[in-house]
């Protein structure tokens, strides 16, 4: 049995809700990312960690975190009615299918993991893609090709271009 935060309802065909448990989980998993580094979380996960120490618990609710926002992100595709094949590299939306470049299918699939924040190119290639031999020209002109994609799946995926904050997809 899940430990679930209050108001937190797995069964609710709600999309607008889960993207907000996304949003929640995505903060809690970042927090404790910092902390885990900030505690010297790199050096520590080398060694066996005894379950019983606070870092031990640290680890373990970055598992559980991880978990719920694993089940919030694939709860909100669903909901969405989007389905994507990182195999194929492919996005549905209702009876249309896109076919995009592994860096395109990356990219998007990023920006839906995180809707409706905004990520400077620098912050893309570093997290997206964890290519830092790409320059920000490059993730315009991705971000220029999927836009002009997306507008071909009819659905109410926008990419939006945020002037000093970066780029983000808007659902819905």
């Amino acid at each position: 049995m899940l430990d679930l935060l209050p108001g937190e309802d797995l069964d609710r065909a709600d999309a607008q809700d889960a993207r907000h448990w996304i949003a929640i989980y995505s903060e809690l998993a970042a927090f404790i990312e910092d902390t885990l580094r900030k505690t010297g979380g790199d050096h520590e996960r080398r060694q066996p960690v005894p379950p019983d120490s606070e870092f031990g618990a640290l680890l373990r609710e970055q598992q559980r975190i991880g978990q719920r926002l694993t089940f919030w992100r694939s709860r909100y595709f669903e909901l969405a009615g989007l389905e994507m094949d990182g195999v194929k590299h492919t996005v549905r939306y209702k009876e249309n299918t896109l076919f995009l470049t592994r860096r395109e299918y990356q990219l998007l699939s990023f920006l839906l993991e995180h809707p409706h924040r905004s990520f400077s190119a620098e912050q893309l290639i570093a997290l997206a893609w964890r290519k830092d031999e790409l320059s920000p020209e490059e993730v315009r002109t991705y971000i220029g090709r999927l836009r002009k994609r997306l507008a071909m799946l009819a659905g109410s995926y926008r990419l939006i271009t945020r002037p000093r904050e970066g780029y983000s997809i808007e659902v819905g």
